[in-house]
């Protein structure tokens, strides 16, 4: 089975999204496939899908995914930024918690809940899920980027530049951290 799977990911990376799926398909419609290959081919096909532009079919696939790895942190995971994509805040959460609670030291995990609950206007539980990230992961840029945006929203301008510059400190190309610095010395004068 890896080597149909290996040839449908070759066909994806060289554009060919619908020869991909042709090959995802076939395989998913066997009744022989295992429950490795399985969760396997579900979780290619649904990125086969999100390139394609099917988001609908892209989470249908993992939720697949997950029913059968019910403990596959990056499942949750990835089917949390779908539904993210999808306009889906309350359920991205869900996602990324199972996620992290699967997997504590699972930083991104940690910095896509702090992503969904800002997206949630839930400040102070963003920044506290961006703070596990860094915890979990102390050279994890972004995190300290949105750490620092985030304070900065809750108005902890020293906060905020400590974890901005703390984020330059590991990306000094970090956008975030950039333009939040930046904003901050315009409002200081």
């Amino acid at each position: 089975m890896s080597g149909t799977l290996a040839e449908a990911q070759a066909r994806l990376r060289a554009g060919d999204a619908q020869g991909a799926r042709a090959i995802v398909d076939a395989l998913l419609a066997r009744g022989d496939v295992g429950t490795d290959d399985r969760i396997e081919a579900l979780k290619l096909r649904s990125r086969i899908r999100e390139a394609l532009r099917d988001l609908r079919g892209a989470i249908v696939d993992l939720e697949g995914a997950a029913a059968l790895a019910p403990t596959d942190a990056s499942v949750h995971n990835d089917l949390g930024i779908l539904y993210a994509d999808a306009g889906e805040p309350s359920r991205a959460i869900s996602s990324f918690r199972r996620a992290v609670t699967i997997d504590p030291a699972y930083a991104r995990a940690w910095n896509n809940v702090g992503n969904a609950e800002r997206a949630l206007r839930n400040t102070p539980a963003a920044e506290a899920a961006f703070a596990r990230a860094t915890a979990v992961d102390p050279r994890y840029a972004l995190a300290w980027a949105n750490l620092g945006a985030t304070r900065r929203e809750l108005g902890d301008d020293a906060g905020a530049e400590a974890a901005l510059t703390r984020a330059l400190e590991l990306d000094g190309r970090n956008k975030v951290a950039l333009v939040g610095l930046a904003a901050l010395r315009r409002a200081r004068g």
